[in-house]
């Protein structure tokens, strides 16, 4: 049960009103969202060519604010067979290292509460050896209605900027800049 307590703290004569959850707060369990970006953007029938995948951790809670760390970050690339790159603990561009998603209930997360990731910019080394390494650049951008009768592609759709690139020889596999993806799992227990 999370228990929230308003405390009123003296700065330089001027009082601020600071809502602090108290350290036995429950966090939500482990979860896992997925990205996967469509050759057509729009069209969620058109083949998956890249799939994004970050495994969190809940660290922190302010309110209805979870701050999650991202322990896995893996990439896939569709294919016979499916290639893929790994990172574990992945730099967060925050001030704090964690993905602060604010949620309904923060006990009990939702898909759509996780369309909007942190900047990632790093490299993901390659789970089989005699592949390249994945240069990668990523971030959630707020994903806007296409005109009417304008409906998102998916039922949790989220809006990335991205570029995955093989680090070894710059070969770009796939870019883009605000294109739609599907969250189809959103949130899912991790495997």
């Amino acid at each position: 049960m999370r228990s929230n307590i308003l405390y009123t703290v003296l700065i330089t004569g001027t009082v601020v009103g600071t809502t602090y959850t108290a350290a036995n707060a429950v966090l939500p369990d482990d979860q896992t969202v997925e990205y996967r970006i469509h050759e057509t953007p729009t069209d969620p029938k058109s083949a998956v060519v890249f799939v994004v995948r970050l495994e969190l951790t809940a660290e922190d809670s302010a309110g209805y604010e979870v701050g999650w760390e991202i322990t896995t970050a893996q990439f896939r690339q569709p294919g016979t067979p499916d290639t893929t790159w790994t990172e574990d603990y992945p730099y967060v561009d925050t001030t704090d290292g964690l993905w602060w998603v604010k949620h309904a209930d923060p006990e009990a997360p939702e898909a759509s509460e996780f369309v909007l990731p942190p900047w990632l910019l790093s490299t993901a080394t390659a789970d089989d050896p005699q592949d390249d390494d994945l240069d990668y650049d990523l971030e959630g951008v707020a994903y806007s209605l296409p005109p009417p009768p304008g409906e998102p592609p998916y039922e949790n759709t989220a809006a990335l900027d991205y570029s995955f690139t093989l680090a070894q020889q710059e070969i770009l596999l796939v870019e883009g800049d605000d294109e739609p993806v599907d969250a189809p799992n959103g949130v899912e227990p991790p495997d």
